[in-house]
């Protein structure tokens, strides 16, 4: 309490350009001392935020079609293939007859060149 009696006696004693000066030095290291502690806090706050960030995962999504996977990329190739011997949209069994001749030929082929 003695401290706080003589500081105020010793700034009343000062002129008062001075204790605007002083006013401003302080006002002045709030704001420098303020702002360093703000920075230092905010880059702190991000380094913890990036080191504690969930690696990201890839998920893959996967349809069963009595019994087989097929992964989310696959099954929109598959789509396509499909697709391209659908007639006026359905499949029809010359359509069908069609995919297992090819295949057939396909395998064959495929064995052969082994």
């Amino acid at each position: 309490m003695e401290e706080l009696q003589l500081l105020i006696h010793t700034i009343a004693g000062l002129p008062a350009l001075t204790v605007w000066v002083l006013g401003g030095y302080l006002i002045y290291k709030l704001a420098v001392l303020g702002s360093l502690y703000g920075t230092i806090r905010y880059l702190a706050d991000k380094f913890v935020e990036w080191r504690t960030k969930p690696q990201e995962t890839t998920v893959t999504k996967e349809f069963n079609l009595q019994g087989i996977a097929i992964t989310e990329g696959i099954a929109n190739g598959l789509v396509a293939q499909i697709c391209r011997i659908a007639r006026s949209g359905y499949i029809h069994s010359p359509d069908l007859i069609f995919l297992r001749d090819a295949l057939d030929e396909a395998f064959i082929k495929k064995e052969s060149a082994k």
